[in-house]
């Protein structure tokens, strides 16, 4: 599989680093692989694992009215991140550090693509890089969920993660009562691999809820 999008990045052409919030940064590309494990109606894992097998990232998926949550622990079962949905919406979530409840990241739909597109603000990031935002889009022609850095005008965009669709996943549409995802995560280097895994798993819930013809705030 290719390492997404960063050819630019790799034919020496200067690109602005990408925002993190946790230390769990690639240093190079890396890979990861993520299927679904049903606990209960309301409650879900998505497993992150690397080539050999081991789980890198647990996350866990609360649904229900007023009460969707995520949080997401690394293989030694350590809370990294949580994230909590704006009641009634589909893609507004506001991610937090666990030890102070600080404010990492907010997700919102995309304007014109409130159905399949995710931007992300995320205001703990440095001031020099406050205009960048991360937009989580598909990429329907190759069944793929593509992750880049919006650095804003008159800058090139920073890529950021490419997730694949496993073969059970047609075209990215599922049922949700079947809950079943598959992806092939390949994260670009610089990229907060555990903030990525994270917003993976809230985008597969926007498609997962239009993907049954739900409404959309």
């Amino acid at each position: 599989m290719a390492a997404t999008q960063g050819g630019a990045a790799a034919a020496g052409t200067h690109l602005p680093p990408l925002v993190t919030v946790t230390n769990h940064v690639a240093l190079e590309p890396r890979y990861l692989f993520m299927c679904t494990n049903s606990l209960s109606t309301f409650k879900n894992e998505s497993l992150f694992r690397d080539p050999d097998g081991d789980l890198v990232y647990r996350l866990t998926n609360n649904s229900g009215i007023l009460l969707e949550s995520k949080e997401l622990k690394d293989g030694q079962d350590r809370t990294i991140l949580r994230a909590k949905k704006f009641p009634l919406s589909l893609a507004k979530w506001t991610i937090t550090q666990p030890s102070s409840d600080a404010v990492l990241a907010k997700t919102r739909t995309v304007s014109g693509m409130a159905k399949y597109g995710v931007e992300v603000d995320v205001p703990s990031a440095p001031r020099s890089d406050a205009k960048s935002t991360i937009s989580i889009l598909p990429d329907l022609s190759n069944s793929r969920v593509v992750m880049i850095q919006n650095n804003g005008k008159h800058k090139p965009d920073t890529p950021m993660c490419v997730a694949t669709y496993g073969e059970n996943v047609a075209m990215g549409m599922i049922s949700a009562a079947v809950q079943d995802w598959t992806y092939h995560v390949v994260l670009d280097p610089g990229a907060d691999a555990a903030l990525a895994c994270l917003l993976l798993v809230c985008y597969t819930d926007l498609i997962e809820w239009n993907a049954m013809g739900a409404a959309n705030w």
